[in-house]
């Protein structure tokens, strides 16, 4: 069976079979982490973007919509965007009456401005090579309204390298889930992923993680449109615990031509 081309392998990641790769996460946790996000950062913040509204979220790479209902519980109004049609058909029938868009994060149909807060959590960002995280970075600071905040949890380059896992099995239902790690050039994960039923292949592909470090993202993120970057720190934090790096950013709105 053909592994899929580099930078197509999200159709197989996130097609029909998504529930076995990452199944095992669930709205318990996304409930855990939004009730501390809402704790350390004081949300939600007062007025959204038009009078009498809740503030805006926008959940970046929402996946199966987990996080929908705990925005909603935290006192946002919420869109969900990912690139993935069977989560986001898993997201729908969780939230029927959620707002949900297909779409590459890297053009994101969403107005200037439009949004008060966008999340990327649980390693939604990283896939795209340097160049396409920039792009998505700069996305994400153009649809929020001057001053809104990005939240982003990203895997710590450390703590990820000293605790890679070479090869796992796991089975799924009548599935059985191969998946094998490697860190490439110090700062990429490499995984190969391997679904069989019996003995038969049923799906495979390779997953390209690029690992930043605080300088990195940071830097990043002021090339993008944000200031007043700050770490969070995570390892007494409900929901999230040791290894991550979760970044919170202001948007600085838009650049004056010179």
């Amino acid at each position: 069976m053909p592994t899929p081309r580099r930078d197509d392998w999200y159709r197989a990641a996130f097609g029909p079979l998504v529930e076995v790769a990452y199944g095992h996460r669930g709205p318990f946790e996304a409930n855990v982490q939004l009730q501390s996000l809402t704790r350390v950062l004081g949300w939600p913040p007062g007025g959204g973007p038009e009078q009498g509204q809740s503030p805006l979220a926008l959940d970046a790479g929402c996946g199966a919509g987990r996080h929908l209902g705990a925005l909603l519980g935290a006192g946002f109004r919420s869109v969900g965007v990912d690139l993935s049609a069977a989560r986001l058909a898993q997201a729908r029938r969780r939230r029927p009456t959620a707002s949900l868009v297909r779409s590459d994060l890297r053009r994101l149909p969403l107005a200037p401005g439009r949004v008060d807060l966008v999340l990327s959590l649980f390693s939604s960002f990283g896939y795209h090579g340097e160049d396409g995280d920039l792009a998505v970075l700069a996305e994400l600071a153009r649809v929020l309204r001057p001053g809104g905040s990005l939240v982003l949890d990203l895997p710590d380059p450390d703590d990820t390298a000293a605790r890679l896992v070479p090869r796992s099995v796991r089975r799924v239902g009548g599935l059985t889930l191969r998946e094998g790690r490697r860190l490439a050039g110090g700062s990429t994960v490499v995984k190969r992923v391997r679904i069989e039923r019996g003995r038969d292949p049923v799906a495979a592909w390779v997953e390209r993680l690029r690992l930043y470090t605080w300088d990195e993202i940071s830097r990043r993120l002021a090339a993008s449109g944000f200031d007043e970057a700050r770490l969070i720190e995570t390892r007494t934090l409900p929901g999230f615990g040791p290894g991550r790096l979760l970044v919170v950013a202001r948007s600085a709105g838009p650049r004056q031509a010179l």
